[in-house]
């Protein structure tokens, strides 16, 4: 888009900063960190669906994974606030997983009349997001290409 890389890097490290670390969805790497993403995710996008049946193998790699809610298509807002209406992370990273491996929605509890999504979808559009899921490395830089293929992993500098 001709803007400027460095620019760009120091806008998105900025926009994870202020980010809600309480709304996000993490999935922490289950070997030692070498690499930490942000992914903006939907739960009715089959990409988002195809990648968040990577995150085991991610995970096991060494790869932190936190999932910003970025609803786009028409019935995601309701059905990711009910999801992040839940009432620890736990929970929410169980019903995320309920939607995105099996399509199973969560409804939210009846006392969560809060909006704990809204947030950071809205700090989140400081990264100029044009689809899902948007992957971003820690250090603001967007990859921007399949994330099945081989050259994902090295551009998360892991193997």
């Amino acid at each position: 888009m001709g803007l400027d890389e460095t620019f760009e890097q120091r806008k998105n490290q900025s926009v994870f900063q202020g980010l809600d670390r309480q709304q996000l969805i993490t999935y922490p790497a289950s070997t030692t960190e070498k690499a930490v993403i942000y992914v903006a995710d939907d739960v009715n996008c089959p990409y988002c669906r195809r990648f968040h049946q990577q995150l085991p193998m991610l995970n096991d790699k060494g790869v932190t994974v936190h999932i910003i809610g970025y609803p786009i298509y028409e019935a995601s807002p309701e059905q990711m606030r009910a999801i992040w209406c839940q009432g620890s992370e736990d929970s929410r990273r169980q019903a995320f997983d309920k939607a995105m491996l099996q399509g199973e929605m969560t409804p939210a509890p009846a006392s969560c009349q809060a909006d704990h999504l809204t947030p950071n979808r809205e700090k989140a559009a400081g990264l100029a997001i044009m689809a899902t899921p948007a992957i971003y490395r820690e250090d603001g830089v967007l990859y921007q290409a399949s994330f099945e293929s081989p050259e994902f992993l090295e551009f998360l500098g892991v193997e």
